[in-house]
């Protein structure tokens, strides 16, 4: 169990950062940590959070290397509130003054969390107005893996709603995926175009073609659903692996139309081609992402 108590200490008697911030030591099975009187309750709570953390983690190397230093404290609750839209994109910050109280930091402590706030794209300072928080969201898409819309969008906890906009079946375009499935041949296919919401915003245009030997007809309730959860589900198809390839093309004017984008914008298009455990070539697709939306991450490792 943890327990708290607060120090009336003046942070001007502080000789360092570390102190200044907090103090922590170990008495049993009890951590106690304490901070300065002119640390506000909400931001007790957070930082109290972040030391039992650390703590249960055994995790005491990372006081010795600046991870809970009062910088990167300042900073993480800065970027969270950020992130959790409690300084919302457009509004400023609060002064650098009223930073100072509510952290108990110095000025030069504020000053170092907002420039790396802005270094990570959170914030632009403007002359004569402060720190304005400017809007960066962006939804990062797995590089490898095989998964569906569905899926990525429950992960990450978002709104989402997805609309078809035609459906038709004709000839598959094999010189559209000839560099990502060099062996395509010309089939029957089912076209589906969907548009992709999260949060509100048109982000996506998913482009379908999916062979109609395999999946025969596809309703628009399902498209507006789930494939994967359809293919797997309803029609027991056993999805192995998917080839992908990324580039960035001139957007469409389908692309500005539905994307609301302005004409000479660009989109990432990311065109795969899955494959069923029998190496069946079943589905291929190409997805237009607005690229101010995206970010596109993969964990590689040196062998």
């Amino acid at each position: 169990m943890a327990a708290f108590s607060t120090n009336t200490t003046s942070l001007n008697n502080k000789k360092t950062l570390a102190k200044n911030h907090t103090e922590r030591h170990d008495s049993g099975n009890n951590l106690f940590v304490h901070v300065p009187t002119t640390v506000t309750a909400s931001i007790f709570v957070r930082l109290t959070n972040m030391y039992v953390q650390a703590y249960t983690k055994n995790v005491e190397s990372d006081y010795k290397d600046d991870k809970m230093t009062k910088l990167n404290l300042v900073y993480q609750d800065i970027k969270q509130k950020i992130d959790e839209g409690i300084h919302k994109t457009d509004s400023l910050l609060p002064s650098e003054n009223r930073l100072c109280e509510l952290y108990g930091a110095s000025r030069d402590t504020i000053r170092k969390a907002l420039q790396r706030l802005r270094d990570q794209g959170y914030i632009q300072s403007q002359k004569g107005k402060g720190s304005v928080v400017i809007n960066r969201q962006q939804y990062v898409f797995p590089v490898s893996g095989v998964i569906s819309y569905k899926e990525l969008v429950q992960r990450l906890n978002f709104s989402s709603k997805t609309t078809l906009i035609s459906k038709d079946q004709l000839e598959l375009p094999v010189e559209c995926f000839k560099t990502v499935d060099p062996h395509a041949k010309p089939k029957r296919v089912t076209k589906l175009v969907r548009l992709r919401d999260m949060n509100g915003e048109p982000v996506i245009i998913d482009i379908d073609y999916i062979d109609t030997e395999v999946v025969p007809d596809i309703s628009q309730e399902v498209a507006e659903d789930s494939l994967y959860a359809y293919f797997e589900g309803k029609l027991h198809l056993s999805i192995a692996y998917a080839k992908k390839e990324i580039t960035v093309e001139p957007a469409t004017e389908q692309d500005q139309e539905l994307l609301h984008l302005q004409p000479g914008s660009v989109v990432v298009v990311v065109k795969s081609v899955t494959s069923l455990e029998d190496t069946t070539a079943f589905q291929y697709t190409e997805s237009r992402h607005r690229p101010d939306r995206f970010r596109f991450q993969e964990f590689a490792r040196r062998s």
